[in-house]
């Protein structure tokens, strides 16, 4: 997903499929723009959008949706 996209996602959204075995369990070098699929071990899921990092890129600021 883009950044373009996860912008677009308005009150009511409907997630996609999340398939554990291809997902990754650590994210390296994101840059501002990058667009995170994510599951909750309640199996909640959601997407995090990387808006700035700061620093080293070890501090940021991130806009996130979870679903209900």
């Amino acid at each position: 997903m883009t950044a373009e996209e996860f912008d677009g996602i308005g009150e009511y959204y409907e997630f996609p499929e999340f398939v554990e075995a291809e997902a990754d369990t650590k994210i390296i070098n994101m840059v501002n723009g990058d667009v995170v699929f994510f599951k909750t071990q309640a199996g909640a899921l959601g997407y995090i959008k990387v808006v700035d990092l700061y620093s080293r890129g070890d501090l940021g600021k991130f806009e996130v949706i979870v679903m209900e």
